[in-house]
């Protein structure tokens, strides 16, 4: 186990000051000065046109200096190298790391670092078993039982067949994708891409263009919209932009819709903008009608309790009744998929799709169409139901699957009305902590199928590593 654990960066409107109402694209372009498709960039977006423009998205400065200050923790540069030239090292017997991990020293002679020693981050380790060997899997058993060095003699058996089969067209050559902690001058290679295929569509160029693709859907709509909350590290982004002003009202209640980004620099698949929702809860509406249930006079107790998780840093708001529940389609349900950049894509081509009024229409349409129909008995059954297989079928050592006898435990015999279904969801939404984003998505995911697909597509494994 890698001792990269970098703390994820959590943003929420209520934290957001006041005066924060934007930021200006001249502000922005700031995300993009180390990117080497700077140019194409503001080609393909037409940023020439926007020259002055403010982007009214409140919250959005705060976004992108929080992705900045934790960009600049971190040196991050890919690095081609072949096979052949790896040279595996163990890590020092003395770290508590050493049975697990397979540090890989690395030779940066064309640049002013040389040689260094990098320790596997995130499943970099996993990746690079398979895609150099296919024996990831028998090689996490091996580690399992304490049988490292047997991973290492075969790692060198390897090595052995490449010098052997050594073609121009197979050079077993990868670009690695190594991050160094500027504190703490450790190095780690986080991922394992294609040589000629992988476009670096990072973090920052992803914030950007979401930032450009709102502003125009609002001077073409009118629409305005807030960061309602953001997920980050160096690697990864999840970030919630909120549709404000009138709230849609379905049968399960008021409904707000929200577009998502998320974007990974460590896994395979695209930049993703999805429309997703969120149920607003109001726990003290919900009290008020059941005041003979004891269970339900703790749900105001809990959100706060809940809340002071968001982050350490923050304190809860008191005086706050109602919480959104948020209910997110998986990014490979391309049914809800607003638009992608996909990593072997040029820039030209894939920044080209954002233009995305009429995608945001037609998803925005389709999530209160699924949700406009009035569940009868037999509906919220079948929704009880499936959000218990669900977590019956979750794994004790996945990601959600440490809250799992939890999550069972508010799990009711029967549900007779809307109101009894949203005090569920609204229950199990609180067992898993802010702070806990992994869960907390894989969470989503499970309401997203239950209540909005209603089990239609027929469910795949909720706690997979799926993008």
């Amino acid at each position: 186990m890698s001792d990269f654990k970098p703390k994820p960066k959590k943003l929420s409107f209520k934290t957001i000051p006041t005066e924060d109402t934007g930021i200006n694209i001249s502000d922005a372009l700031v995300l993009l000065e180390d990117s080497e498709y700077k140019e194409d960039i503001l080609a393909a977006l037409k940023v020439e046109d926007l020259d002055g423009a403010f982007i009214a998205i409140p919250g959005a400065t705060s976004l992108v200096n929080s992705v900045l200050m934790t960009d600049s923790l971190y040196e991050k540069f890919d690095l081609r190298c072949r096979y052949e030239n790896l040279v595996f090292e163990r890590p020092d017997r003395t770290s508590e790391y050493h049975e697990e991990d397979i540090d890989i020293k690395f030779d940066d002679t064309e640049s002013s670092r040389g040689l260094f020693i990098a320790s596997p981050a995130y499943d970099a380790q996993s990746d690079f078993l398979e895609k150099t060997g296919s024996m990831s899997k028998y090689a996490k058993k091996l580690i399992t039982h304490s049988r490292i060095d047997m991973v290492y003699t075969d790692l060198e058996e390897v090595r052995s067949i490449y010098n052997a089969s050594y073609t121009e067209k197979d050079q077993h050559e990868f670009k690695y994708r190594i991050i160094k902690n500027l504190e703490t001058n450790k190095y780690y290679y986080r991922a394992i891409t294609s040589t000629d295929r992988y476009k670096d569509y990072n973090i920052k160029l992803s914030v950007f263009a979401i930032l450009v693709a709102i502003h125009r859907l609002s001077i073409s709509t009118g629409d305005e919209y807030i960061l309602s909350k953001a997920e980050h590290t160096e690697s990864k982004i999840r970030v919630f932009f909120e549709k404000i002003g009138k709230l849609e009202h379905t049968p399960l209640g008021d409904v707000k819709f929200i577009i998502e980004l998320r974007n990974s620099e460590i896994r395979k698949g695209a930049v993703k903008y999805s429309g997703v929702c969120a149920i607003v809860y109001d726990n003290k509406e919900n009290d008020t009608d059941n005041n003979n249930n004891n269970d339900d006079d703790e749900i105001i107790d809990d959100f706060l309790e809940y809340e002071d998780e968001f982050d350490e840093d923050e304190a809860a708001d008191d005086s706050s009744t109602t919480n959104d529940i948020y209910l997110t389609p998986r990014p490979n349900r391309l049914k809800y998929l607003i638009s992608s950049i996909k990593h072997n894509e040029t820039p030209k081509k894939a920044l080209s799709k954002m233009d995305i009024v009429e995608a945001v229409e037609r998803v925005e349409k389709l999530i209160y169409s699924d949700l406009s129909v009035a569940p009868d008995l037999k509906s919220l059954e079948m929704i009880r139901i499936l959000i218990s297989n669900k977590i019956d079928a979750l794994q004790n050592v996945s990601t959600l699957g440490k809250y799992k006898s939890e999550l069972q435990s508010k799990l009711p015999e029967t549900i007779e009305n809307i109101e009894e279904l949203l005090r569920l969801v609204n229950k199990l939404n609180l067992v898993v902590p802010e702070k806990n984003i992994d869960a907390k998505e894989y969470l989503r995911y499970l309401f997203f199928e239950a209540i909005v697909e209603k089990g239609r597509p027929g469910f795949s494994k909720l706690d997979s590593n799926e993008e």
